[in-house]
């Protein structure tokens, strides 16, 4: 997607690719192991736990896929979220920058301070209430820019 220059758009922290990669890699080998241990008394179970291992590689990279597709953009007039659930869909959430009431960062665990990624918390007046975004890269950077943003849009609704 091209950017305009009052457009940003930023995306997930690797972070969470690697939680997704190792999630599957462990899945993957609990079934193998499995596998390898059950060929000797059940070899016909062999074969279908080899196909559950593939299912979860696939799954696995199909997965880091969606997640390295979902995009978070600041615009002038809005902030717009585009989360991709599936590799095949995805939901675009809208929220004028005059209907945010309040922004939070949440950075859990020391990972989060070392990589620098953590959670925005976006309360709303509109009906998407609240917004929980996880693994946000430099999310207090992205906080302080959210809130200029709201504040300039307020700025512009009192003129009017």
């Amino acid at each position: 997607m091209p950017t305009t220059p009052s457009q940003r758009v930023f995306k997930k922290s690797n972070v969470g690719l690697i939680y997704i990669y190792l999630g599957g890699a462990a899945a993957t080998v609990l079934l193998l192991i499995v596998a390898f241990y059950l060929r000797l008394t059940q070899p016909n179970m062999t074969g279908l736990l080899l196909i559950a291992a593939l299912v979860v590689i696939l799954a696995t990279g199909l997965s880091a896929y969606s997640y390295g597709l979902s995009r978070l953009i600041l615009t002038k007039d809005c902030l717009i979220v585009r989360a991709w659930n599936t590799f095949l869909f995805s939901d675009d959430t809208v929220t004028l920058w005059e209907k945010i009431t309040d922004v939070n960062v949440i950075e859990s665990g020391i990972l989060a301070q070392i990589f620098n990624y953590g959670k925005l918390s976006i309360e709303a007046e509109s009906g998407d209430g609240r917004m929980v975004l996880t693994f946000v890269p430099n999310p207090s950077k992205i906080r302080d820019l959210m809130i200029k943003n709201t504040q300039n849009a307020a700025q512009l609704v009192k003129e009017q």
